[in-house]
């Protein structure tokens, strides 16, 4: 067990029964070296292995909850040698594996720990930073919070849905969802490949977000949020399958598959 006077950048502590996961490079707004999400790992690793933790809670130091990946390179954490040998340019394949392991590896890892995750999040969470977001059961925004992407020339643009409902109200429904029938599924169950579901879009977007998982008892289902104020209505092709789907505005619903 590392103690945190040993880790640089991530701060952990157990708080009655919740594991407190601290983002500790608010100098740098907390942005993600690999040293900085290797440790991240670790964290979530105690968190998970220990009988003292129910809860696993994320959180920032600073301003910032995260400016997303440190891209400079700078200071003594060094970089992970992506080059190809004997020369400054950047080997593809050693740069795939590498996200493989650390971008994409690490989100899969803490997208399907076994225990509730809640991300608190204040500030701009930039780029890199979703990936700290996304995989957490719960997030708790603060007032000033802003989610962020990054486009082709650089620029950063908000993530929003400009057709969802209030947050408080859609959150509220999945909360229910999660803690009712969705359990098995969502917390104790593995994610599939969710099928294609046929519905209409909304600023380019599907306006019914769906993913499927099977339970520990063989059951499969299809999670569903209609991210509209409008009812939605389509057709999830589904192993062969074409299943009817329905949703009211801002319904976010379960449906087991045959």
């Amino acid at each position: 067990m590392t103690a945190d006077a040993e880790r640089k950048y991530i701060r952990y502590e157990v708080d009655e029964k919740v594991g407190i996961i601290t983002l500790a490079r608010a100098e740098k707004a907390n942005a993600q070296n690999e040293v900085f999400l290797d440790e991240l790992d670790a964290c979530f690793d105690l968190a998970t292995a220990s009988r003292d933790v129910r809860v696993i809670v994320l959180r920032a130091e600073g301003k910032h909850f995260s400016a997303g990946h440190d891209l400079s390179n700078e200071g003594d954490d060094g970089a992970p040698d992506l080059s190809v040998k004997g020369s400054d340019r950047i080997e593809l394949g050693k740069m795939y594996r590498w996200e493989a392991r650390k971008y994409f590896g690490y989100w899969w890892h803490w997208r399907n720990i076994p225990k509730p995750t809640i991300a608190a999040v204040q500030g701009r969470a930039i780029a890199g930073a979703l990936n700290l977001v996304w995989p957490m059961d719960l997030i708790v925004a603060a007032d000033d919070m802003l989610l962020e992407e990054l486009s082709a020339d650089g620029t950063a643009l908000e993530v929003s849905r400009p057709e969802a409902p209030p947050d408080h109200e859609f959150m509220r429904r999945w909360v229910e969802l999660f803690h009712g029938e969705a359990r098995p599924f969502l917390l104790l169950g593995t994610m599939l490949h969710p099928g294609k579901l046929q519905c209409a879009s909304t600023d380019d977007r599907p306006a019914i977000l769906h993913n499927a998982y099977r339970a520990p008892d063989g059951t499969e289902a299809v999670v569903m949020a209609n991210i509209t104020d409008e009812r939605q209505e389509g057709q999830l092709l589904w192993k062969g399958q074409t299943i009817e789907v329905s949703l009211e505005p801002a319904e976010v619903a379960l449906k087991k598959l045959p």
